[in-house]
């Protein structure tokens, strides 16, 4: 994803069409910006990560 704001589209999308959440969206800092990442379950029982990065 290329902002934050999309992904959190992304995460409402899957959410409120009954996705499994396997961790909620999390705001990580680093030296060089801010990752931001959940991730779900699939069907499969596959984990899947989603996240996105905001450089300083």
């Amino acid at each position: 994803m290329k902002t934050h704001d999309e992904l959190d589209a992304l995460y409402d999308e899957f959410k409120s069409n009954g996705a499994i959440i396997a961790s909620e969206p999390k705001l990580s800092e680093f030296d060089w910006g801010v990752w931001k990442e959940f991730s779900i379950n699939d069907l499969d029982g596959y984990i899947i990560g989603f996240g996105s990065g905001s450089k300083k």
